[in-house]
């Protein structure tokens, strides 16, 4: 917070959304801030309620979203003026030598850390597939789990410009995850999923000193980025891990959402079927134990 991200507040809106004790009207209010303050959090999950057919809060989201967006007219801006100088500023912050590009900043989570473009695209491709399949599989239940959130989220990091402080975001899913196997005593999942609760816990000196270790390695310049610290740091041609950890991540999340049992199931309160005497519907894994929550 204090380095101007806000992205804890988004994680907040993001959970109360399903989580909270909020109207619709203020759901509505909560999607469509998140979108306005950081749309790239939005472009697997909002597709994925849309799938899910939340269309009601989506297309209201949307429409506050747009309100939003060109309120600037009433304060005597010029729209056109104002959205060309803001995307121009992020084109120059995401060429070589500026704070967003991967020789800069240590901290990126998206795929795009290797010097070989063609390689880049593949990958994203690659995490663009598992998106869509998650899309096509999701859309006969209005209800999410906590690994498809989870997933979702993962993805995210992926394919949209993220830092490694977006990954909070996730954290309260991790935790979650944590507490259910602990409960199952299924030990071994809780050892993998505690690995990426601890890394995101370690204080960043110590892994920038590993990362900066790591570039040390003869010829490992010429793969990937050595990202440097524009802030005059002592840490400069550092490994960029956190896109590593990123994939880890992801991959490790689609495992779970594929073959753990999980009992946590999640809908918008206001999207329910309009007969509460129904039982929860099934999603596409009818041996999931499903609770509202």
């Amino acid at each position: 917070m204090r380095t101007g991200q806000i992205v804890l507040v988004l994680a907040l809106c993001l959970y109360c959304i399903f989580w909270g004790p909020a109207s619709h009207c203020l759901r509505m209010i909560l999607f469509a801030f998140i979108a306005v303050t950081k749309y790239s959090v939005l472009p697997v999950f909002a597709p994925l309620l849309f799938f899910k057919r939340h269309w009601k809060l989506c297309l209201s989201s949307f429409g506050i979203f747009l309100l939003l967006s060109l309120s600037l007219v009433l304060c005597g801006n010029n729209l056109v003026e104002v959205y060309s100088g803001y995307f121009k500023a992020v084109e120059i912050l995401f060429q070589p030598g500026q704070v967003n590009h991967f020789n800069m900043s240590p901290q990126m989570c998206h795929i795009g850390f290797f010097k070989l473009p063609v390689i880049n695209l593949i990958l994203k491709i690659v995490a663009i597939c598992p998106i869509l399949w998650l899309f096509w599989r999701e859309r006969t239940s209005k209800s999410i789990s906590d690994t498809a959130f989870l997933l979702a989220l993962s993805l995210t990091m992926l394919i949209s410009y993220h830092g490694l402080h977006d990954i909070s975001l996730l954290f309260p899913l991790l935790v979650i995850r944590l507490f259910d196997f602990a409960k199952r005593k299924q030990w071994l999942l809780f050892s993998i999923t505690s690995l990426f609760v601890f890394y995101l816990v370690i204080p960043g000196r110590i892994t920038l000193t590993i990362s900066s270790l790591l570039g040390t390695i003869p010829g490992i310049d010429s793969i990937v980025w050595l990202s440097n610290n524009p802030w005059g740091s002592n840490f400069q041609h550092v490994f960029p891990i956190t896109p590593f950890f990123a994939v880890a991540l992801a991959l490790w999340s689609l495992y779970l959402y594929l073959h753990v049992k999980e009992p946590y199931q999640f809908k918008v309160p206001e999207m329910l079927d309009n007969d509460s005497s129904k039982a929860p519907e099934n999603d596409n894994n009818p041996e999931f134990q499903q609770t509202e929550a």
